[in-house]
């Protein structure tokens, strides 16, 4: 059985409160007393709230350095296909124009709705923008 989401909520509202508490508690020892018993005993005492930050950060870190990963290789992916950037014919596409154009290209519908056998010589010859050759 699941617990509530309003359990999941206090739950998580009860951690951070304990966890900004003890945070807050280490800092006023810091504060009043500077010297290195004191710093002794921060550090021993509030070792463990150095984890879950390091956690939080790391996981968002390794999130936005697989991102910007995906991109480049995209990007690239993308160039290396259709020769973007290149002053080939003298036309150059940006890359979100170049995703915009593929995105708005429709199949018709006829050539989509027929199976393979069932289509005519007529329909192959049609393009995708619904003009006829020949």
């Amino acid at each position: 059985m699941e617990p509530e989401p309003d359990s999941r909520f206090a739950a998580k509202i009860l951690l951070g409160t304990i966890f900004g508490f003890h945070l807050v508690v280490v800092g006023l020892v810091l504060g009043v007393a500077r010297s290195a018993e004191a710093q002794a005993y921060a550090a021993a005492t509030a070792w463990h709230l150095s984890i879950p930050p390091v956690v939080l950060a790391g996981g968002w870190l390794l999130f936005r350095y697989r991102l910007h990963r995906v991109r480049a290789k995209r990007h690239r992916l993308l160039q290396e296909e259709w020769s973007l950037g290149s002053t080939r014919r003298g036309n150059t596409v940006p890359v979100a124009e170049l995703s915009r154009r593929l995105a708005s290209v429709a199949i018709p519908v006829d050539l989509v709705s027929q199976p393979a056998s069932a289509r005519t010589d007529q329909a192959s010859h049609q393009s995708v923008f619904g003009t006829r050759e020949g």
